[in-house]
């Protein structure tokens, strides 16, 4: 367990405090090393030229004491966020009828790999409901199918919102093995791989004006073409997915989909260059957002939580008439120092927790 802690930290005060330690031992042997030199015979420096050097490097080792000090305090206050932050990521804050919260650490362990397929069901009995048809769908499974998966493990198997049953398991082989005896045994159903999102970029500011097919060529041709892309290649695997911003600007931010090679070569620059613009670009990570509870993870159709602003989080006003000062939800729960930005901020602690 201690093994486990001691890799799971990213700072430790024992390094720091050996760091210090070489740091000055060094200044002490640098500074007996010269005074041996200028008072040694064959060296020749006179009196006012060895209390200049003296007193000169007296002072290097007075500012080397200070700056070893306060990185001592950075580290420390360093090591001091990295715990809270972990402490945050892994205790749930939950509140009973009465209103009294509990806290509940969350062990949390390597995520393992996992392969998953979707199973939708053809049949006419959708009019009846989602939660019918998927009910119905887990039912033949575990009747048909179950008694042929012996030797296969099934990580889990859920419903999705639009009816769909996902099953999870361990290796690419057992979820080949769950899609062949599907098809087999359980009839009105297709059975498909989890789709997954390709890589993705954001970049900002990109002119309205500009229609998709233009922006993708300036895109290779001034940000791919040099680095050895081939032109059909890009067309085939790069294509914008969304275009966000106010109707009425004159430029938005622009989400491109595309190989990651590709991409990898953008995020590398930090800059894209677009027409006579150099912009700025980041990789694009989606996180679930409630617009009900401003908290992370579901969306505000499962949100069971009461509804708060999204400026102060606070229930019992809209954001519109909130006339108090902007605060972070999220961090305050959670028992963080810094709560003074927005809780739908992409700096804030708990957001790159998810993302």
């Amino acid at each position: 367990m201690a093994d486990e802690e001691t890799q799971d930290n990213g700072c430790k005060p024992e390094e720091v405090e050996a760091e210090a330690e070489y740091v000055l031992e060094s200044v002490n042997r640098i500074e007996n090393e010269l005074r041996m030199y200028i008072f040694a015979e064959s060296t020749k420096v006179n009196k006012n030229a060895c209390a200049t050097i003296l007193a000169s490097m007296s002072q290097v080792r007075v500012y080397l004491e200070k700056e070893v000090m306060k990185n001592k305090f950075l580290e420390g206050r360093v090591c001091e966020v990295e715990k809270r932050v972990r402490e945050c990521r892994n205790v749930v804050v939950t509140k009973d009828n009465d209103g009294k919260e509990s806290k509940e650490e969350v062990r949390t362990t390597a995520q393992q790999k996992s392969w998953a397929v979707v199973v939708k069901s053809n049949r006419s009995e959708t009019d009846k409901g989602v939660n019918v048809r998927s009910d119905s769908v887990k039912k033949d499974i575990i009747r048909k199918v179950e008694p042929m998966l012996t030797d296969v493990r099934v990580k889990a198997m859920r419903r999705l919102k639009n009816g769909n049953v996902v099953m999870e398991t361990m290796s690419e082989r057992e979820a080949r093995r769950i899609k062949e005896c599907l098809r087999e045994q359980v009839k009105d159903v297709t059975v498909e791989d989890v789709k997954t999102m390709r890589p993705r970029v954001l970049i900002y500011d990109v002119p309205n004006e500009m229609i998709e097919s233009d922006v993708l060529k300036e895109l290779f041709k001034k940000n791919s073409c040099d680095r050895g892309v081939d032109e059909a290649i890009f067309k085939r695997e790069t294509k914008i997915v969304l275009r966000a911003g106010r109707k009425d600007a004159s430029e938005g931010n622009v989400v491109v989909e595309s190989a990651k090679g590709i991409l990898d070569g953008w995020l590398q620059q930090k800059r894209v260059y677009v027409g006579l613009r150099r912009l700025k670009v980041r990789k694009y990570e989606k996180v679930l957002r409630c617009y009900n509870c401003c908290g992370h993870g579901h969306t505000k159709r499962e949100c069971v939580k009461e509804k708060v602003c999204r400026k102060c989080c606070e229930s019992g006003h809209e954001e519109k008439s909130c006339q108090r000062g902007v605060k972070c939800g999220l961090c305050k729960v959670n028992k963080l120092e810094k709560c003074n930005h927005s809780v739908m901020s992409e700096d804030c602690p708990i957001y790159k927790i998810y993302g």
